[in-house]
């Protein structure tokens, strides 16, 4: 509440919405329903699936500079480790940060490097090998490839067998994501040091 923020909105049993004082009732507890597609938005969270063999893009828990960027199977008791916020420096812009909230870092293309694999590395928005596209796939709902250029060559995004590397061609089935949005972290889940 904009003039209380000691209140919380709640739904009633019939069906009314009500400011309340007590933010642990279940009441204040809304979920996001899937409206059947998605609208990449800017400071959303979500969990990135590989439509090649359904696996998501995690940091296997460890958010150091420079630890690598895998797709595992989906494991509920690690929804932590799969949520991506996409950022913009500003509204509209051409491309996303993909940062992941609970530790505080963004993946990075690692163009400059030979293996060129995606790994995990302090945010910055002026480092472009930190500034993904997601390309439509024309003809599939909800379905993406992520990409990043160096210079003139555009890199794609993509999986195989857990490990994630960034190509200079197309290797169809592979690099096409569908992304699901993801409530934002609590406040209480995660450290105060890692605020995005």
């Amino acid at each position: 509440h904009t003039t209380n923020n000691g209140q919380v909105l709640t739904a009633q049993a019939d069906g009314s919405l009500r400011m309340m004082t007590d933010p642990t009732n279940e009441a204040s507890y809304f979920r996001l329903a899937d409206a059947g597609f998605v609208t990449l938005t800017r400071n959303t969270c979500y969990q990135i699936e590989s439509v090649a063999d359904g696996t998501y893009l995690t940091n296997r828990g460890n958010g150091e500079n420079n630890a690598l960027v895998y797709s595992d199977a989906y494991d509920a008791d690690k929804t932590h480790d799969i949520t991506w916020q996409l950022r913009q420096e500003t509204a509209g812009g051409s491309y996303f940060q993909i940062y992941q909230p609970y530790v505080g870092k963004a993946i990075d293309a690692a163009l400059a490097t030979t293996a060129k694999k995606p790994l995990l590395w302090t945010p910055s928005y002026n480092n472009s090998n930190q500034q993904f596209t997601f390309v439509l796939v024309a003809g599939q709902k909800d379905v993406f490839q992520l990409t990043a250029k160096s210079g003139n060559t555009t890199y794609y995004l993509s999986v195989s067998n857990g490990a994630t590397q960034m190509r200079g061609t197309i290797v169809p089935v592979m690099i096409l994501f569908t992304c699901f949005t993801h409530t934002f972290p609590s406040e209480d889940s995660r450290s105060a040091s890692y605020m995005p």
